[in-house]
């Protein structure tokens, strides 16, 4: 973790900022095989869906990465619809991944780690579906007290004994129900953490799917290496 006093008086969440882990090739490492792949072993229909996959996560890391930094200058916990605009770019982009990997071609669905990166985005899906049909839901979502387009919840590791949650939902001050996330007895990867999007009864979290999304890269470069190289090679 980060030693405070290296730097001085500046706010923990600013100190934070400095924290390489948290921004770029989150997802996808200079030395993975996905930047450079075997374009002359691979078909040219594969090929056209992998880097559509590429593109996906590459995405994914700088809306996550714009998103930590707003939740990192948003220290006075201001109701901005910028966390929302982040939130949703992931939230979409994770639906993308969904969807084209319940179709790519030549990765078999009932292969173990694409069952279960399938079965981690279900819920992505499912919420998007809700936003597809919102003016039949917005009612709802009224009568039920809810904030009309959802809300964002993190928590913020202040040291080894200290955590702090936030919660913060745009648009004007009304009473709302709300959930919230338990920090306690989970594990942080990084000082902030367990960024989670509510919208609905739907509960999307945000970080679980990056990390979620992070092992399916390793289990992707580890099946092109095997289908396409370790077999022209045998």
């Amino acid at each position: 973790m980060l030693n405070d006093d290296k730097f001085g008086n500046i706010s923990r969440l600013e100190k934070l900022v400095k924290y390489p882990q948290m921004h770029s090739n989150m997802i996808l490492p200079n030395e993975s095989i996905l930047h450079s792949l075997p374009t002359n072993k691979i078909g040219e229909k594969e090929l056209y869906w992998f880097e559509a996959i590429i593109s996906i996560t590459r995405m994914l890391e700088i809306s996550y990465s714009r998103l930590f930094d707003l939740i990192i200058t948003n220290e006075q916990n201001i109701a901005t619809e910028s966390l929302n605009i982040e939130s949703w770019n992931i939230i979409d982009n994770f639906n993308r991944l969904y969807c084209i990997l319940s179709r790519c071609p030549r990765i078999k669905k009932k292969s173990p780690w694409i069952k279960l990166i399938l079965n981690d985005l279900k819920e992505v899906e499912n919420a998007r579906h809700f936003i597809q049909h919102y003016d039949r839901e917005i009612d709802n979502l009224h009568a039920q007290t809810l904030p009309p387009l959802g809300y964002l919840c993190y928590a913020i590791k202040i040291d080894t004994k200290k955590i702090q949650t936030r919660t913060v939902v745009p648009g004007y001050v009304r009473k709302y129900s709300l959930q919230t996330i338990n920090p306690v007895g989970k594990d942080f990867k990084m000082d902030i953490d367990l960024i989670t999007y509510f919208i609905g009864n739907h509960t999307i979290q945000l970080s679980k799917l990056l990390y979620k999304t992070q092992e399916f890269v390793k289990e992707l470069e580890n099946f092109i290496k095997k289908e396409y190289l370790e077999k022209n090679t045998s």
